[in-house]
């Protein structure tokens, strides 16, 4: 209770050494002519892009102090978006060359960073303005059933029904839950609110790896195309066998970490993290903690309860663990892998554990992996769902990349985006009731 009682001041600490927000800030067109209007025309829309109805709206507004942390200045409100999403907030008193920040939070939602507005705002402009899920407790799942599942989950559904040994993994929890052939009406027919989690996770996973090319930019492999069979599910991960020709892929590219989209997970060096990655990069060197290895302590476990599903016996690791990650700044997608052997017996298996990071920046994912040391709990996989609708937006807002990584980052994203839309959606009951 005491560890908990210090979780929050703990993990803001560490959001605010000196760490640069990766969080992609929204751009509003101003115009700089004088603005003689009393309000200012706020559109609040989901990750989905779906204008938010009729939901009450508290909205802070306070003066841009750059030499204070926190902000101070008056919150007004309720207020009540209408059909469209849109808030008429009262415009405060602005004088040529002053700032004000806004900060719009719900029961249900909050904003996605902050909004500066200024002096020059145009008389009845609308700014959109992406809300994030909050109490993901709060929040349930829709999901589309198996025979109305569209034609893009054929490759999901051909694994899944061929995995007849699948089980479900708790964080935490040495325990496997058979789930056995996770399809037709044993998809359908779940109340479980852990194996319900495990499946939004799953629709997670499929969507971030069938929308996801091995090779940029060329046509055809995507990497769940080398998934041959599954054998965990987790909120936040899975553990499955995969093809020859995909351990291949992942060690060439763990082997060449130069890739512009992807990198060797253990050399976080890449530009994006700056000076973060080679800081990491130079503590691994040292002697004492050259040994400690996240993947040892994580990813092997994850990797070895998936493997005793079919291995009834002992069994042994013949490969050292590749593991690499995507570059993009959230959402990051993770595969690491390992081979093993059946003891007595020759039968080798590629083994992969796959899941999705919150944060690209390494300390900003340490916080990460604080905050679930702490709760017991796995990313939620509400937040990954909200993060993958998220990515068209946020990889447009990237800035100091090619043009071209910029645009097959945004077309990956969105196409992942599509496919986890014909999976599921997420409803609060409170907000349905309005």
């Amino acid at each position: 209770m005491k560890l908990k009682k210090f979780a929050a001041p703990l993990l803001s600490c560490i959001s605010y050494i000196g760490v640069p927000s990766l969080e992609a800030q929204p751009s509003i067109s101003i115009d700089k002519t004088q603005n003689t209007s009393r309000t200012v025309i706020f559109r609040l829309l989901n990750s989905e892009e779906q204008p938010l109805k009729g939901i009450k709206v508290k909205v802070r507004q306070s003066k841009n102090n750059p030499s204070k942390i926190f902000f101070d200045g008056a919150t007004s409100g309720p207020l009540y978006s209408n059909d469209n999403g849109e808030i008429l907030v009262p415009r405060p008193e602005l004088k040529p060359g002053t700032q004000h920040i806004i900060q719009v939070a719900t029961n249900e939602y909050e904003y996605y960073g902050q909004i500066s507005f200024d002096y020059s705002y145009k008389r009845n402009e609308i700014h959109c303005i992406r809300m994030k899920r909050i109490n993901f407790e709060n929040w349930e799942p829709r999901f589309i059933n198996w025979s109305d599942l569209s034609s893009h989950y054929k490759p999901l559904k051909k694994v899944l029904s061929e995995s007849d040994q699948l089980h479900l993994r708790i964080k935490n929890q040495k325990k496997l839950i058979p789930l056995g052939a996770f399809c037709g009406t044993t998809y359908d027919n779940i109340t479980s609110k852990d194996i319900i989690e495990g499946k939004a996770g799953l629709l997670n996973m499929y969507a971030r790896m069938q929308g996801t090319k091995v090779v940029p930019g060329e046509k055809g492999y995507y990497w769940w195309n080398g998934v041959k069979k599954l054998l965990v599910i987790q909120r936040d991960r899975i553990v499955g066998i995969i093809s020859e020709c995909m351990a291949k892929e992942i060690q060439h590219i763990y082997q060449n970490s130069n890739d512009m989209d992807y990198y060797n997970a253990e050399k976080p060096t890449v530009d994006i993290m700056h000076f973060q990655g080679r800081i990491f990069s130079w503590l691994s060197q040292v002697p004492i903690l050259k040994h400690i290895s996240f993947l040892k302590n994580g990813h092997i476990k994850n990797i070895e309860a998936g493997f005793k599903v079919i291995s009834k016996g002992k069994y042994k690791r013949i490969s050292p663990l590749f593991s690499i990650k995507t570059t993009n700044k959230k959402g990051v997608l993770q595969l690491t892998i390992g081979k093993y052997r059946h003891l007595p017996g020759k039968k080798e298996y590629w083994i992969l554990d796959a899941d999705i990071d919150e944060n690209a920046a390494p300390l900003h994912h340490f916080r990460d992996g604080v905050e679930h040391l702490i709760t017991g709990k796995a990313s939620h996989p509400f937040q990954i769902y909200d993060i993958i609708h998220f990515r068209p937006w946020m990889e447009e807002a990237v800035i100091n990349q090619p043009e071209e990584k910029i645009m097959r980052y945004k077309e990956e994203a969105e196409k992942v985006s599509c496919l986890l839309r014909d999976g599921y959606c997420l409803v609060s009951p409170a907000l349905d009731k309005l």
